[in-house]
């Protein structure tokens, strides 16, 4: 290594982290030394790299309008920092005013090589422009950047670490942060592996961004008539492509927060939000689901939901029913319910007081079960006993909220590649229960959100339709077809019957979907942490199905393991 490309990175590495422009004050920034320990040791990279089988070249696509030069200088000392080498940078002019700027641009080639600059005489927008970019690029991989962010020393690294480790991976997004103009670092974006349905909620994982450049010319270009969001159609066109779609569970990105950008101020480009909701209504008809998009409700600019058909609204719900807490219980099915739907109530056979209580509703019907015997067996009698292909199973003590109760679970459970729908479920107090299971958590499973006020959650998670491992039997629907190939809920187990169940959904290829368009009041107080373990039934578990299932796809191996909040 030598001392010109050491002072180069060292110079890199000390942008990235912010330090010139922190100052003493950066010396006690919590996150700087969190992001300190979580980064790689980039003086063993070159180690790393050498034990590559493959070395990929990289084209980074970099548009440019009038850039700022201070940030602009700071991003090209980043990317000529990087610990991976084998690489261009493709860069894009799009007719810019700025004379200095364009000298700046018009001198990097002599600086370095790797850099070349294509000017443009007409002004086409930031799709143009990037397609210009893409025109040009020689490499094997594409790497977007915008022109004022940041990337780690590592960034490339990482990526050629992933596609070694992945081969047929042919689209790939990082984890990124925001970065103020003065240069400090914050707000970071754990993402989870990749998440389909919360990918058609929003723009989830805008950087960093890489892709096969074969995958890229079948693709086709960006679309000019999507700029604003002309990432998020063309992530959507990607994906739906891809051989494999990968996730590097590290940072290697920082949004620079600019007054008139949608990282600063989400509403300094309210065109982009009406060219993403398009987007995402051009690929539900390429995916031939009949559907229509529109803004999801609570959230900010950004977050959408396909709200689709439903085909057969008919439905049995299945209730377990312990005590007199039953019948508030079945009124609020009864009252909520905007399609037909079967009651059905299991209790233990010595439970004459409920029979007689749920016998005076006349449109709810019994069945017990023996003494002991556990809510599993009374959910799978119930299924079996079922008239309707759309199953719906809840607690004795969970009742329904004003919602969109059948039909925003049924529009999931009709789909072909959904397993189990669990839905948004509060305490009494207003908390947050379950917004979705995260495995390896709290010893072995934990509830996403619980415990919080009620709120979009960490980065929109409780407001928009996305994927869990595993959802909550408290309040849950799966078609009859599907209860059927999981053979039922495991009546051995003591606790996590429907971590279980989704768990073998999960290895026949079905993926779970989370819909924040139900609701539902558990009514007890708020668990301690211990109350929802059992070492016994976790020991089962990880048995059963490997140690692996406590390294949850959909929950960031970053996030505290002791907390349920998705906290750092």
């Amino acid at each position: 290594m030598s001392g010109l490309w050491k002072r180069a990175l060292n110079k890199g590495i000390r942008v990235f982290r912010g330090l010139e422009k922190a100052g003493s004050h950066g010396e006690a920034d919590p996150y700087r030394r969190w992001i300190e320990n979580v980064s790689p040791d980039i003086s063993l990279s070159p180690g790393r790299i050498e034990a590559m089988a493959v070395r990929p070249f990289f084209s980074i696509i970099m548009p440019t309008y009038n850039s700022v030069p201070l940030f602009f200088e700071e991003l090209v000392t980043a990317i000529c920092s990087q610990t991976y080498t084998h690489f261009e940078v493709c860069i894009s002019d799009d007719n810019s005013t700025d004379e200095a700027f364009v000298a700046l641009l018009r001198r990097l080639p002599e600086r370095d090589p790797r850099f070349r600059v294509i000017f443009s005489t007409e002004n086409r927008g930031i799709a143009g422009n990037t397609n210009r970019a893409l025109d040009a690029a020689r490499g094997e991989f594409m790497v977007l950047c915008d022109h004022d962010d940041m990337i780690a020393p590592f960034a490339l690294e990482s990526i050629a670490l992933h596609i070694n480790e992945h081969p047929r991976v042919d689209l790939m997004y990082s984890d990124e942060d925001m970065l103020t103009q003065e240069g400090f670092r914050h707000s970071p974006r754990l993402q989870p592996d990749w998440n389909p349905d919360m990918m058609t909620s929003h723009m989830y994982c805008p950087h960093m961004v890489s892709f096969r450049k074969t995958l890229c010319d079948k693709t086709g270009r960006m679309d000019p008539a999507m700029d604003g969001a002309q990432d998020y159609d063309y992530f959507l066109r990607l994906s739906e492509g891809a051989r494999q779609i990968g996730h590097i569970p590290r940072i290697l990105y920082s949004w620079r927060s600019a007054p008139t950008s949608v990282a600063s101020d989400p509403s300094a480009k309210p065109y982009a939000y009406e060219a993403g909701r398009r987007a995402l209504a051009n690929a539900v008809k390429r995916r031939n689901e009949e559907a229509v998009v529109v803004k999801a409700s609570g959230t900010g600019l950004g977050v959408y939901r396909i709200k689709r058909r439903v085909e057969s609204p008919e439905l049995t719900h299945i209730v377990e029913a312990r005590g007199r807490d039953i019948v508030p219980v079945l009124r609020s099915i009864r009252t909520l319910a905007d399609a037909p739907v079967e009651i059905l109530v299991g209790m233990e056979e010595d439970r004459a007081d409920i029979r007689e209580l749920v016998e005076k509703e006349p449109w709810a019907s019994c069945f017990t079960v023996p003494k002991g015997a556990g809510r599993a067996r009374v959910y799978n009698r119930g299924a079996k006993m079922a008239r309707s292909r759309s199953l719906f199973f809840s607690g004795h003590n969970v009742d329904l909220l004003d919602s969109e109760y059948p039909r925003a679970a049924l529009e999931h459970t009709q789909r072909p590649e959904i397993g189990a729908v669990g839905v948004k479920i509060i305490y009494p107090n207003g908390n947050i229960y379950h917004t979705g299971m995260i495995l390896g958590v709290n010893g072995f499973c934990g509830y996403a959100h619980r415990n919080i006020p009620q709120s979009a959650g960490y980065w929109n998670f409780a407001l928009c339709i996305r994927n869990y491992s595993a959802v909550s039997w408290d309040l849950m629907a799966v078609s009859r077809e599907k209860w059927e190939s999981a053979g039922g809920f495991d009546e051995s187990l003591t606790r996590f019957q429907d971590v279980d169940f989704c768990l073998r959904l999960g290895k026949k290829g079905f993926r779970h979907v989370y819909t924040p368009y139900i609701g539902g009041v558990l009514m007890r107080g708020v668990h301690a942490p211990e109350e929802l373990r059992c070492e016994e039934s976790a020991r089962a578990l990880v048995s059963r199905y490997g140690e692996e299932i406590l390294n949850d796809p959909c929950f960031h191996s970053l996030h505290r393991k002791d907390l349920e909040n998705f906290s750092i």
